[in-house]
C-alpha cells in the first residue's frame, strides 16, 4: 500500500510539473524573432500585384523578424483619420 501511494504521488508531481514546458501565446500582428532557421514555402508578390507561392521551401535564417501582416483590402480601417 505504501508503494502504491508513493507511485501515485510521483505520478501527480510529474503530471503537474508538465516536464518544464511553457506555452507562449503571441497576439496577432506582434513581431517575433526566429530563434532557429525555418524552412517554408513563401509568397512572392509579382509586378502586377499577384502573389505566387514558391515551388520549393526556402530557409529563413535565425534572427529574422516575422509578423502577421494584414492583407491590403484597399479599405480604410475604422478609426483612421
Amino acid at each position: 500500500m505504501k508503494t502504491l501511494i508513493l507511485m501515485l504521488g510521483a505520478f501527480v508531481i510529474a503530471s503537474v510539473s508538465g516536464c518544464n514546458s511553457t506555452v507562449i501565446l503571441v497576439p496577432p500582428g506582434t513581431p517575433v524573432q526566429l530563434a532557429e532557421p525555418v524552412k517554408a514555402r513563401v509568397f512572392v508578390v509579382q509586378k502586377d500585384g499577384t502573389k505566387v507561392m514558391s515551388s520549393n521551401r526556402v530557409e529563413i535564417p535565425a534572427g529574422w523578424w516575422v509578423a502577421d501582416v494584414p492583407e491590403d483590402t484597399g479599405e480604410i480601417p475604422a478609426g483612421s483619420p
